[in-house]
């Protein structure tokens, strides 16, 4: 392989990497979002648990919370999304050996 082949594919490995990180970053954040959303879940459940017959500040039962809250946070797609994501660092991981052997 030339020097100049060799530029080009490095040059084609750290573009692939750059937009890995990009996607990487977006799905994580995501992620995150979810993980933080499902822990307010969370606090909710146990109040429910303590007191179900409670009312929510708005007068609402909190077992209407509760369930408004779950059926929201029945996210279509998170089997793919975290296939995607675990897809993507192993991606990355791999680039970043390429570009090490250049």
């Amino acid at each position: 392989m030339t020097d100049e082949e060799r530029y080009i594919m490095q040059g084609r490995a750290r573009d692939e990497a750059k937009k890995a990180k990009a996607n990487m970053a977006t799905l994580r954040t995501s992620l995150e979002e979810y993980s933080e959303e499902l822990a307010s879940l969370k606090g909710l459940i146990a109040k429910f648990l303590s007191d179900p017959v409670a009312k929510a500040a708005d007068g609402r039962p909190i077992v209407d919370h509760v369930n408004a809250m779950q059926q929201k946070l029945s996210k279509p797609g998170f089997t793919e999304m975290t296939f995607e994501y675990s897809d993507v660092i192993r991606k990355l991981r791999k680039l970043e050996e390429q570009i090490k052997d250049f």
